[in-house]
C-alpha cells in the first residue's frame, strides 16, 4: 500500500473512531515511510504524509473530546438514575 493510501486510511479510521483500524494503518504508515528512498519525489511524498498525520491528529483530538463529553453525559445520567432510586446503588446491575 502506498504512503498516500495509508494516510487516507489512517485519517478515515480516526474520523470513524475505529481504533483497531487506526493502529493497523499507523503500523503500515511506519513501514511505508521506512521504504522511501531519498529523492525529491520522496520528500514531496513525506510532506504529504506529514499533512495526513496532522489531519489525523486533529481527528483524534475531536474523538477524545467526544468521548469525554459522552462520559460526562453518562455519569450525569447514572447520578440521576441513582438519585431516582434513592441512592440504593441497585442501578449497577443494569447500567454497567
Amino acid at each position: 500500500m502506498s504512503l498516500e493510501d495509508v494516510g487516507a486510511e489512517m485519517l478515515a479510521a480516526a474520523l470513524a473512531g475505529n481504533v483497531n483500524a487506526l493502529v493497523r494503518s499507523l503500523r503500515m504508515r511506519r513501514e511505508a515511510i521506512m521504504a522511501l528512498t531519498q529523492s525529491e519525489e520522496s520528500a514531496v511524498r513525506m510532506e504529504e504524509a506529514l499533512r495526513a498525520g496532522e489531519a489525523t491528529s486533529r481527528a483524534l483530538f475531536a474523538l477524545k473530546q467526544r468521548i469525554g463529553a459522552d462520559s460526562a453525559r453518562l455519569t450525569r445520567l447514572r447520578t440521576a438514575i441513582e438519585a431516582g432510586l434513592g441512592g440504593s446503588g441497585t442501578v449497577r446491575s443494569w447500567v454497567g
